[in-house]
């Protein structure tokens, strides 16, 4: 995913570069590749690298969270705070578990089967500590929506 980042950041510079280089041949397939471009460096960005791809510590009853793979800023939370958890597995292919933890109606934080290899581990961490809440599970298009949810 962080190549994918990279790469596509790349290439929205090189456009960049050649749109104001050569102003005159830039037409409307150019167009629509930098608006694609941009709506996917947007979802990478503002939300597998924010809400999903997060560097998460369980010690004594606390849960650090540190999003954009760990390099942004630290929230510490109370486990015992949350409300409740829940998961969703996605319809796709290969199928991945989603965990929530919810505080005051809201995810909070999320957890991606996909991004941790020690999930199952973190799952009971969490688990131990937090009740589990039946329903308000993932969504494609809720996540989609969550992303420019910036203030969250």
């Amino acid at each position: 995913m962080v190549s994918l980042f990279i790469g596509l950041t790349g290439l929205i510079v090189f456009f960049a570069q050649w749109i104001v280089r050569n102003p005159q041949e830039y037409n409307r397939d150019m167009i629509i590749a930098d608006i694609w471009m941009s709506v996917v460096w947007s979802w990478l960005f503002f939300g597998e690298l924010r809400t999903k791809a997060v560097k998460l510590q369980i010690v004594n009853g606390e849960i650090i969270v540190s999003s954009f793979l760990g390099l942004g800023p630290k929230k510490t939370y109370l486990l015992n705070e949350f409300d409740g958890f829940n998961t969703w597995v996605n319809s796709g292919s290969p199928e991945y578990e989603y965990l929530y933890l919810i505080k005051n109606r809201k995810k909070k934080i999320r957890l991606s089967q996909q991004y941790y290899k020690n999930y199952v581990e973190l799952k009971n961490a969490i688990r131990k500590q937090v009740p589990y809440q039946e329903g308000g599970g993932g969504h494609w298009l809720l996540d989609i929506l969550s992303i420019f949810n910036i203030f969250r």
